[in-house]
């Protein structure tokens, strides 16, 4: 198994909005392509995304009925366990 990492994935799968240039949307367009290469070929594949702005993603990239969605909020820390943390 192969495991893909992509970090900041709303900067490649962003909400399209008119402002957008065309390499931006031929960018997005081809990232989703190779994902769905992923996906079809015979070596099972992990893709794992990460972003701060999950409200930001499109939704082209988060209705493709050929991923298997699995989002995980991670919050934060709170302060008082950073600041014990830093007294150690």
């Amino acid at each position: 198994m192969s495991v893909v990492f992509v970090d900041e994935i709303d900067s490649l799968c962003r909400i399209r909005s008119r402002a957008e240039d065309e390499s931006s949307r031929r960018v997005k367009t081809e990232f989703l392509v190779q994902m769905q290469r992923l996906h079809n070929s015979e070596n099972p594949t992990l893709l794992v995304c990460a972003t701060n702005c999950p409200w930001e993603l499109d939704s082209a990239f988060l209705r493709r009925g050929v991923f298997s969605l699995l989002f995980v909020l991670i919050l934060l820390p709170h302060l008082l366990p950073l600041a014990r943390l830093h007294d150690l």
